[in-house]
């Protein structure tokens, strides 16, 4: 099944989040990720250390805690918007290749 990106979109913006805020999300998510995986296994200073890593990343991306943190809900349970997300992340992770590698 092909993703519609055009009905990806109308979706999105009937759950109240924008193409902006979805890229927005993406990108953060694919720096946020694997602070997340490590906060198991880290001393409480480390945990301290990660949150505020994970404010900096949210910033940069300007988005706040809790529009990220209702995505993610959203994602979880919608199997559309995750898709989503998922393609977004991959047009960022291509585009990072392409401008570390650039064509000669």
């Amino acid at each position: 099944v092909r993703s519609d990106p055009e009905l990806a979109t109308r979706v999105a913006a009937a759950q109240g989040f924008s193409d902006q805020d979805l890229h927005a999300f993406a990108a953060a998510s694919l720096q946020i990720d694997p602070i997340t995986r490590s906060l198991a296994t880290a001393t409480p200073a480390q945990q301290q250390s990660a949150a505020e890593q994970i404010r900096q990343i949210l910033q940069q991306h300007n988005l706040d805690g809790a529009t990220y943190n209702a995505i993610v809900a959203q994602a979880q349970t919608d199997p559309a918007l995750s898709q989503r997300i998922a393609t977004l992340q991959l047009e960022i992770q291509a585009e990072a290749n392409e401008a570390s590698n650039p064509a000669q």
